[in-house]
């Protein structure tokens, strides 16, 4: 899954040049298979559009014998539907097993590899048993992750780097009039700016982490007061350690990240008095933390915050509202279903 399959390439050789088939590599169908399920999944089950291409494309080549664009594209981030492919990969290797499947040619573990698994002397159980666990890998790591490998609205907010804490789980934020316990969910969402300020695009902000928008889609503030105030009407769901991050979910389900500064979690909380806990309800406009943007200056690190989306993948589109000066309570970001 990860090119370790490299190292045992020489042995493949060997045993076919020897005895004229492998069994080792008779059982890879199965794992490639289940990768691609697990991406075509994730691809079907994604609102947004860029995720959903993402998912639909990497499982397709995946099917054809390239698994390295839903490997590190898919599952890995995803992490739940790393774990759904290992699980369908494992079953269908199980079957291949168990039906002695072998291969007697070198090939791709795609779809143009299944004539590799055709013994010269004619088609046997072996044969069988390879398309066999192909589709089964297929179907448990699809199934698998379409149920449960998929982050979810109804899940808590995504852990967040360097100093993630006990989450609060989106369960417990109730919309107002709403006895089921679930966010009530509108077509659309705005989230209001925590931070009065100058809004700049992710694409501006000096982390690949922030600019690719691999942790979430929005804006980012560089802001010209230190007063941090709630995006949403929600539940603060997480602080870090080093309080220069905070995350709420709103009773609508979106998940907000704030990161204030860059780098900041060097400052171990100096700089940062907070103002609400993990579990509080908050509404918009709520005072969350205090932040010394003159010491954070002071100390060389960049003010520019991002504020993301960080569950933008359940929605159709995120936008900002473009550069411009905002005040702290001021729409900033719409979000779609």
């Amino acid at each position: 899954m990860f090119g370790l399959h490299w190292a045992f390439i020489p042995i493949f050789i060997n045993n076919m040049a020897t005895i004229g088939f492998d069994s080792l590599m008779g059982l890879l169908a199965a794992n490639q298979f289940a990768m691609a399920g697990a991406a075509l999944a994730f691809g079907l089950r994604a609102r947004d559009k860029q995720m959903k291409t993402l998912g639909i494309s990497t499982g397709g080549t995946a099917l054809l014998g390239v698994s390295e664009p839903a490997l590190y594209g898919v599952l890995l981030p995803q992490k739940k539907t790393l774990i759904m492919a290992i699980i369908g990969g494992s079953v269908g290797g199980v079957i291949g097993g168990a039906f002695l499947s072998k291969v007697y040619a070198f090939a791709p573990s795609g779809v143009f590899g299944i004539r590799g698994a055709v013994n010269p002397q004619g088609i046997d159980a072996g044969f069988y048993g390879y398309v066999v666990q192909m589709l089964v890998g297929l179907v448990v790591g699809f199934i698998l992750t379409y149920l449960w490998g998929y982050k979810t609205r109804s899940e808590s907010a995504k852990s967040i780097p360097q100093g993630s804490v006990n989450s609060v789980s989106i369960s417990d934020v109730r919309g107002q009039n709403n006895n089921s316990g679930l966010p009530v969910q509108k077509a659309e969402m705005t989230v209001h700016s925590p931070l009065s300020g100058e809004v700049v695009e992710l694409a501006s902000v000096a982390d690949e982490a922030f600019s690719s928008e691999a942790m979430g889609k929005g804006v980012a503030i560089i802001p010209s007061s230190g007063t941090v105030v709630s995006p949403v009407e929600g539940v603060v769901t997480t602080i870090t350690k080093s309080r220069h991050a905070i995350a709420v979910i709103g009773n609508d389900g979106v998940e907000v990240l704030i990161h204030v500064g860059l780098d900041t979690v060097k400052l171990k909380g100096e700089g940062f008095t907070l103002k609400v806990q993990e579990g509080d309800q908050v509404k918009v406009r709520d005072v969350m933390m205090e932040v010394d943007l003159a010491k954070i200056k002071e100390k060389g690190f960049q003010l520019i915050t991002p504020v993301i989306i960080t569950n933008f993948g359940n929605y159709s589109s995120v936008s900002g509202i473009g550069a411009r000066n905002i005040s702290a309570g001021a729409p900033v970001i719409t979000v779609k279903v």
